[in-house]
């Protein structure tokens, strides 16, 4: 099966050892909707809207996570995306492609873009993956890396991908 963009190619390939990980339970340990792990040294927190959010510790990978409930939850991802990459990037484009992939039981949705970041005019490349982990929810992971950090950043990106759980 073909994956878009570096980061879904790497996501069968065999991982050399990495940073620890903590695992998130979203949106709290007591009642999972999922459960993920993200690198302790991307520093992994939630945002003000109830996102798991890190960045790397070079700041030049980001990744967010998030569950939308009921029937508009696609309108509101779209929505949310345009949010976070249009308050960084400008010249957004998708690359057209979506592809499906299975992870850990759940059928997962892959698309990618490609952007310039409005602070230094670099290139960036974002990928977002949408899964449902339990009926009537819509999960959501954004990734958005630098064109030079793709190398560095795949291979933990792709765990964090990989990690990837249904709740309880």
């Amino acid at each position: 099966m073909k994956f878009p963009g570096l980061v879904l190619l790497a996501l069968f390939a065999a991982m050399a050892a990495g940073a620890r990980a903590e695992t998130f339970s979203y949106p709290n340990s007591e009642s999972p909707v999922f459960s993920v792990d993200i690198p302790n040294d991307w520093k992994p927190k939630e945002d003000r809207q109830g996102r798991i959010e890190a960045s790397s510790p070079d700041n030049d990978a980001y990744v967010a996570l998030w569950v939308l409930k009921g029937k508009s939850a696609m309108d509101e991802m779209g929505e949310e995306v345009r949010e976070i990459t249009g308050s960084t990037l400008r010249d957004i484009r998708l690359s057209g492609k979506e592809t499906r992939a299975e992870v850990n039981g759940m059928d997962v949705l892959f698309f990618e873009g490609a952007g310039v970041d409005k602070e230094d005019s670099d290139k960036v490349h974002f990928e977002i993956c949408l899964f449902s982990p339990a009926p009537g929810t819509l999960g959501v992971v954004y990734f958005e890396y630098d064109d030079d950090a793709a190398e560095k950043r795949i291979p933990q990106m792709t765990k964090v991908v990989k990690s990837i759980r249904k709740g309880k």
